[in-house]
């Protein structure tokens, strides 16, 4: 059963607006009559608060006509079919209207049928709208049912607990149909997502599940080897599970890697944001999934956030892209946190890696230990702050995230070789000097 659609019509001939609200059938049509007014700008603030889904009014009229109503339309994006009535067969108001996307044009005296014809005609494109509509909510209601019982069957076998090799089995071939589990190598990994939840806040034209569908549907790209399926959403990452489908392939580990850089220029391309994968895990087949799987879970251990220390030989860690280098990204968070207290944690959290790791990989990129980067980091801003603007000392403290002020004149010191007060003296005297 279709809805009830809401109507609204506008003339300044009282004879016509009265004739149109009383002699049609609005709700036989279909259709609520929401608004009758004597000119345009009634209309007008009826589309800024609640757009009909059709209006029926004159083109010409004072201070705002049927033409001025359209093009607002048009401009704004309002799904309000339009039917525009004149007194006047011109052809450069005929064409006015085409470009304004109006549904129909009629003359005055209106004739009763054909224009009950064009309601009907717009709300058969109504219930048409109407019905795609529900089915595409159908559909990501399926999509997200889908999603919950892919994230609780992925959860369970790679924690360990789900160790039925039939159902296992049998739930793969529904995932991949057409492929043996058992003998394809199969492997799983992060996609971290760059400002992800930004995107799904203000992207236009997308929703949270057109990555979801631009990762299951990967396959199709021509010199792919593998089969994905995103397993897990998480505010700004993914988790994704494969299995490699080309025959003969020398290196597992390098077409994996290859198919993964190939799925991340094509979110970039895409979507017009940046992804990397971390915690790659590849084995030469399910079984031995599930034995590495058993080994870890025996001791504990998460398989995809320990991802880096597990079992398997061919476990890796797809490294940054050369644009995305750890310390770059990591002082990138920083600053976007730099009045907090940011700990190894928070960060090994923010690129899904465990903090051990973490801070192995971040010390072996940049010699020297994630502690003492974050306070270079947090000492650079204080003293930028301090030499270009009048901020006093315990809010600059403040804002590079220290409470104690005593605590914050010792890591200055030991950064600048100066107190907070001097160092800005210093600056203001060179500042002085230059201008001489």
């Amino acid at each position: 059963m279709h809805p009830m659609y809401h109507a609204a019509i506008a003339d300044d001939e009282i004879g016509i607006y009265e004739g149109l609200q009383e002699l049609v059938d609005w709700e036989g049509l279909g259709f609520s009559l929401e608004g009758v007014f004597a000119d345009g700008e009634g209309l007008l603030s009826l589309l800024k608060k609640s757009p009909p889904d059709l209006i029926i009014t004159d083109i010409r009229m004072n201070h705002c006509s049927g033409l001025d109503i359209s093009k607002y339309i048009q401009e704004h994006r309002l799904p309000t079919k339009v039917i525009l009535i004149s007194g006047y067969k011109e052809a450069d108001l005929a064409m006015s209207a085409i470009k304004y996307g109006v549904k129909d044009y009629l003359l005055k005296p209106i004739d009763l049928d054909e224009l009950t014809a064009c309601i009907l005609k717009i709300r058969a494109e109504l219930d048409a709208a109407a019905t795609i509509s529900h089915q595409k909510s159908e559909l990501n209601r399926t999509r997200n049912d889908m999603q919950d019982l892919l994230k609780l069957f992925f959860d369970e076998v790679l924690q360990g607990s789900l160790q039925n090799k039939r159902m296992i089995r049998r739930m793969l071939e529904l995932l991949f149909p057409g492929f043996s589990c058992e003998s394809c190598p199969c492997f799983s990994f992060s996609l971290r997502i760059r400002q992800y939840h930004s995107f799904i806040r203000t992207g236009q034209n997308h929703d949270q599940n057109d990555i979801v569908r631009c990762i299951d549907g990967f396959s199709a790209e021509k010199g792919s080897h593998t089969e994905l399926k995103a397993i897990c959403r998480e505010p700004d990452r993914l988790a994704v599970f494969g299995i490699l489908t080309g025959p003969g392939i020398p290196s597992l580990q390098a077409a994996i890697e290859k198919d993964i850089t190939l799925l991340c220029e094509t979110i970039k391309t895409g979507f017009d944001i940046s992804a990397w994968a971390v915690g790659l895990q590849i084995f030469p087949g399910i079984s031995d999934m599930l034995k590495a799987v058993s080994s870890r879970h025996s001791t504990a251990e998460n398989p995809v956030r320990e991802s880096s220390e597990a079992h398997s030989p061919h476990s890796s860690v797809t490294p940054f892209p050369d644009e995305m280098d750890l310390a770059g990204q990591t002082r990138n968070y920083i600053m976007e946190h730099i009045g907090e207290d940011i700990s190894l944690e928070d960060v090994s959290e923010y690129f899904y890696f465990s903090p051990s790791y973490f801070s192995r990989v971040f010390k072996s990129q940049t010699g020297e230990t994630f502690v003492r980067f974050v306070s270079k980091c947090k000492m650079d801003h204080a003293a930028r702050l301090l030499a270009t603007t009048d901020l006093k000392v315990y809010d600059v403290c403040e804002q590079v995230g220290y409470k104690s002020l005593r605590h914050f004149n010792k890591l200055f010191k030991a950064h600048t070789g100066m107190q907070p007060s001097a160092y800005r003296q210093r600056m203001h005297m060179g500042d002085f000097y230059h201008e001489s």
